[in-house]
């Protein structure tokens, strides 16, 4: 199950397939995860050694959300993520977290990298969500993340219309 992070509750609540992960939810599979309707939004992956976890982090999530998010997501990688990938409007994280906090862009490329992987992890990005927005969908293709997107389908299904998209270092 994907997770839901509830700031007003201030706790996890299970629901959906775990490796469809839609807002401020964190998920994981061992070879594709999905995250339906990046417009505002930030899709944080992580290459494990057995896979794949991720989270949607939104332009609402606060500072402790954001927080909690990442936690998730570093109790998963142990330190040990290979390769991550930021997609999404990255200037626009952090919106509701404090001036100069570890979650805005660009600082939050390296606060990622040292909660996920020790700092030691190749960051690739994909700086832009087209209007009105992007389904996105990362795999693993020979060992390697893979990133696809296509236009968002409401409601959302796993198959049809993605196509490969080059991520740059951040």
């Amino acid at each position: 199950m994907a997770s839901y992070y509830s700031s007003f509750r201030e706790a996890w609540t299970d629901r959906g397939p775990k490796n469809i992960i839609r807002e401020s939810e964190f998920g994981f599979d061992m070879t594709t995860i999905y995250f339906p309707g990046v417009q505002s939004c930030v899709a944080v992956i992580a290459r494990l050694q057995l896979g794949l976890c991720g989270a949607h982090l939104t332009i609402g999530n606060d500072q402790a959300s954001i927080d909690a998010i990442v936690a998730k997501m570093e109790a998963r990688a142990g330190g040990r993520a290979s390769q991550i990938m930021l997609v999404g409007a990255l200037p626009l994280l952090g919106q509701k977290c404090a001036a100069g906090s570890v979650y805005k862009y660009p600082a939050m490329v390296a606060t990622i990298n040292q909660r996920l992987a020790g700092g030691s992890a190749a960051v690739q990005g994909l700086n832009e969500v087209p209007v009105p927005g992007s389904d996105v969908q990362v795999s693993l293709a020979g060992g390697v993340m893979q990133l696809s997107t296509r236009a968002i389908q409401a409601p959302f299904a796993e198959a049809g219309g993605w196509v490969v998209r080059n991520a740059a270092a951040l």
